[in-house]
């Protein structure tokens, strides 16, 4: 006989298998509650079941007895009587319910039970008389609710339900199994597809949980100097859920995780998170902390494995205690997907399944799985998918069949009703709700605070000089130091910048100003640690610095721009594709052939080790470890040649929202180096929206601006910022979409500064757009409530505005909506004020069925309003839209109705630029398209793109 670890069940899982017992052990006469005001009962049951103990006879004749479930847990109990004393205190507590007390008409519950089942997790005690067990039941046999029948289901009675009753014991068996969990797995599932693959996951889990030690770049490991683990310097991070409270991440992901999923359980959470983060803020990571969390609770009872092995498991505990993490009760099975890889699956073979996929990701990792017995395991078994990096499969690549078949996948997970937690990540640029089909909940990524920024760089700093006490008091000390300056601060809020800082710390007594300059000095410094080895690359990296340069750039431009012309992330290229680049480039630069070939030879040869930010990705290929410092060397590669081309180059990527990073670093680069160039540079960012009527409604300089004044770009140079904020601030003058809350950021920014001219020019532009057309009225409203969240002059002045400023729009406007309504209704009341030529009519006729399948909410108050218009539309219910953009001649017709229709109609125009935003995502905006790029990099490689494809 199996003891079982019910401990391990919180509350409300408790109260989910004891109903489960029920329905097991009595059959389809038991009806069960959901969480909440239940009423005292887990579940009720009419008629006589078996296992009761009878006080008094059941006459044949009178009406159907009436039953009673009621489940009550104690959690860790450490002292046997006192908890049964409990259970027999709560237990009188709950009948006493069912007669009049004291003062009242009638019983706080009704009907009065002929059966009582009480269920708990306490291991009652037998003493005749004496014990707990007997103790509960003489209360049940004798109290004056007066049952006539009873059962008390204690420890080793739920122990034996759940040996009698298999499915329950299944569905439970990742809480409920004692010791070595995946040692048991065949005893608890018995046998099957799923039990019989236990030993290979098990083997998995152990190697899986040593492997993803070695923590990503964006967190610890950036020169190479040690090796630093996950379990040595990973941190928990704080996010701001939906409600706009704080959180941290895998905390609550664990706590959800903890939870029964089974959509089958009443009131069951969200089984589906998505975590939103900027570039180097921590997103894989939180998710290998989350994948560890879970694969040391597997691992945590097992007997002794390899030394390696047994260091990651200790290691991971004592993380987990540092960080306040409790380990996981719901022994999840634990998968770390790379969507950029599933993408170039998906793009040599369209028909791979997810489950296909993991099956031949755990082949890879030494796993020997089918796929079938994957699918048996996520149907028998709790997992915990992450699902990592939306963002690196561009939209305009396959990005619509990877989340087709994630969206399948979760159907299926749904409607089988099987325990999936679903943990999504990805950048906020570019993401359109792609991920709308698991209604997630969203938890968007916080800046680091200064104090837990600075304990990072100290746990950091301390782990990887730990033989070298003098230069950590001597970083920590820089540390402390610079911290007192505000623009340092602003470059310490990401663990990306952080690690980067105490890199630089070690070798500069200055540190950056801005986000360029923080990148420029990590390379500057990696460079000079590899340049000053003893050594033929030592030497080769002073001589041929600039040809060094240029590959990287080269390389990281290359894998970017593949990426967006296949539609999925290159993340390696074959060294020999190096060496091609190093012979080209020092061939135009008058080396000889010979001498070509002998100087990249070297170089690719270090690059197959460590070449400053080049590492080898298995044993052909070469990459770099972390996508911010591939984007970074892409910018130096976009913001060199003539300020013309540059310009040109801007133009082109400003709408593109995979390229937004890599533009933003392109625009701090060229204006910190180039300063004879900034007037220029400032002027095309303020006519990026003046070209036409589209550009106008789209706005994406004025997104661009308010990006850039959010990063401290031109912060010496007030002039210039205060331009930049007069183009952010145009944002006020278009049909408001989620990206409000940056402008609304940067305005509470502005308004709380230093610079009162630009405060001035802030509360002018908002007083000026609440009383102005329909979009402005709207995003002005939107700003302004996002500022009354805040405290101090940001939030006196939107108290102030908005109660000088009546909604007299909103007033003066017919609020007798339909219960539903679609775009195709509200654009159809428009058009007649358009003034379309016939042309246009008739291109708008053409998409109207579209367009009226085009579902929206119905807004009746301005806060309704506003509350709709600040949250993006979901991907599918703007799906009909994005169709009928494809339709020859329907932009320009569209964007005509637009400007025409009223503040109660919003949600259309509002839908309208959503989706236009999306349907720009999809067109590639490569350098290819202009050959000139490639003759001012100094040599003529317009054909390397498509050979390194081939390759």
């Amino acid at each position: 006989m199996t003891d079982y670890d019910l401990n391990r069940l919180g509350p409300l899982e408790f109260e989910h298998m004891i109903q489960a017992l029920a329905g097991a052990e009595f059959g389809v006469s038991v009806s069960v509650f959901g969480a909440g005001k239940d009423g005292g009962r887990e579940a009720t049951f009419h008629g006589q079941v078996p296992g009761l103990d009878f006080v008094s006879p059941i006459v044949a004749d009178t009406i159907q007895p009436y039953g009673i479930v009621q489940a009550k847990s104690l959690r860790w109990a450490t002292d046997t009587r006192e908890a049964g004393l409990d259970i027999d205190t709560a237990t009188k507590s709950e009948l006493n319910k069912f007669l009049i007390q004291h003062g009242q008409d009638e019983p706080l519950r009704k009907p009065k039970p002929d059966f009582y089942v009480i269920a708990t997790n306490v291991r009652l005690t037998a003493a005749s008389g004496t014990g707990t067990l007997d103790i509960v039941e003489s209360t049940l046999r004798n109290h004056e609710v007066s049952l006539k029948g009873y059962a008390v289901w204690h420890y080793e009675k739920i122990c034996r339900l759940l040996e009698k009753h298999g499915s329950v014991r299944r569905a439970y068996a990742s809480f409920v199994t004692p010791g070595d969990v995946l040692d048991r797995v065949m005893e608890m599932l018995g046998e099957g597809s799923a039990a019989s693959i236990a030993p290979v996951l098990k083997n998995h889990a152990a190697l899986q949980i040593a492997a993803r030690e070695k923590i990503k770049l964006e967190s610890a490991d950036l020169d190479g100097r040690t090796e630093t683990s996950l379990s040595l310097v990973g941190i928990d991070l704080s996010a701001t859920n939906a409600d706009g409270k704080h959180v941290d991440v895998v905390k609550k992901l664990l706590e959800a995780g903890d939870r029964s999923l089974r959509g089958s359980h009443e009131n069951a959470p969200t089984s589906a998170y998505l975590i939103i983060g900027g570039p180097g803020q921590g997103k894989s990571t939180l998710g290998q902390i989350l994948c560890q969390s879970y694969r040391y609770a597997l691992l945590s009872d097992i007997s002794r494995s390899t030394p390696n092995i047994d260091l990651a498991i200790s290691r991971t505990a004592a993380r987990l205690k540092t960080l306040g993490l409790s380990t996981p009760n719901n022994r999840r099975w634990p998968f770390f997907l790379e969507l950029a890889s599933y993408a170039k699956h998906l793009a040599d073979d369209p028909s791979v399944t997810v489950t296909e996929f993991i099956a031949s990701q755990l082949i890879a990792q030494r796993a020997r799985v089918t796929s079938a017995q994957v699918w048996s395991w996520i149907s028998s078994w709790p997992w915990v998918l992450v699902l990592d990096g939306l963002d690196e499969v561009p939209a305009s690549g396959n990005r619509d069949l990877v989340t087709s078949q994630l969206n399948a996948f979760i159907t299926e997970v749904r409607l089988k009703d099987w325990d999936v937690l679903v943990v999504c990540t990805t950048r906020p640029q570019g993401y359109t709700d792609e991920f709308s089909e698991f209604s997630p909940t969203t938890l968007e990524l916080r800046p680091l605070t200064l104090d837990r920024a600075i304990s990072y760089a100290r746990n950091l700093v301390r782990v990887r000089y730990a033989e070298d006490k003098e230069l950590i008091d001597q970083i920590l000390l820089k540390l402390r130091t610079s911290a007192k300056t505000p623009h340092v601060v602003r470059l310490m809020t990401t663990p990306l910048q952080v690690t980067i800082m105490t890199v630089l710390l070690e070798k500069l007594n200055e540190v950056p100003s801005t986000r360029h300059e923080l990148f420029d000095g990590y390379y500057r410094a990696i460079y000079g640690r590899e340049s000053i080895r003893p050594g033929a690359l030592g030497q080769s990296l002073k001589t041929y610095h600039e040809q060094v340069d240029w590959v990287h750039e080269r390389v990281a431009f290359t894998l970017q721009e593949l990426a967006e012309i296949d539609g999925k992330r290159q993340t390696k290229i074959p060294a020999t594709a190096v060496t091609e680049m190093f012979v080209a480039r020092l061939s135009n630069d008058g080396y000889s052939e010979e001498n070509s070939e002998r100087i990249s030879s070297q170089l690719e040869t270090a690059s197959r080790h460590r070449l400053v930010l080049l590492v080898p990705s298995g044993i052909e290929d070469v990459t770099f470890e972390v996508q911010s410092l591939q984007e970074y060397m892409a910018a130096r590669a976009l913001s060199d040649g003539n300020i013309e081309s540059v310009l040109d180059r801007i133009r082109i990527l400003a709408p593109s929202a995979y390229w937004r990073h890599t533009l933003r670093l392109t625009l701090g680069r060229v204006y910190s180096q180039r300063t004879q160039d900034r007037d220029a540079l400032v002027t095309t960012l303020m006519s990026l929206d003046s070209d036409d009527q589209r550009s106008r409604f789209l706005g994406y300089g004025a997104q661009i601006a308010t990006d850039l004044l959010r990063d401290d770009f031109a912060i010496s140079k007030p002039l210039h910022r205060r331009l930049l904020l007069t183009h952010a601030l145009s944002q006020l003058q278009l049909w408001p979409i989620d990206d409000h809350r940056h402008l609304a950021s940067l305005c509470r920014v502005v308004l709380t500064g230093g610079d009162s001219e630009a405060a001035t020019l802030v509360e002018a532009k908002l007083r000026e757009a609440i009383s102005s057309s329909a979009p402005a009225h709207l995003s002005a409203n939107i700003i302004l409530k996002n500022l009354l969240r805040t405290k101090g002059k940001s939030r006196a002045f939107a108290k102030r505005t908005l109660a000088q400023t009546r909604d007299q729009q909103w007033d003066n406007v017919d609020r007798a909506l339909p219960g539903s309504t679609s775009v195709g209704d509200l654009f159809d009341a428009a058009a007649p004020h358009a003034d379309l030529t016939v042309e246009e009519a008739a291109n708008y006729e053409s998409i109207s069925n579209l367009l009226h399948q085009t579902r929206l909410p119905v807004a009746e108050t301005i806060e309704q309003l506003t509350t709709h218009a600040s949250r993006s539309n979901s991907h599918e219910s703007t799906i009909w839209l994005s169709t009928a953009l494809g339709k020859e001649g329907a932009i320009p017709a569209l964007l005509k109705i637009a400007a025409h229709v009223p503040l109660k109609d919003a949600l259309a125009p509002i839908a309208f630029r959503e989706a236009l935003i999306r349907h720009d995502q999809k067109a590639q905006r490569t350098m290819r398209h202009y050959s000139h790029f490639y003759s001012t990099r100094g040599t003529d490689l317009t054909d390397a793109a498509p050979r390194l494809r081939d390759a």
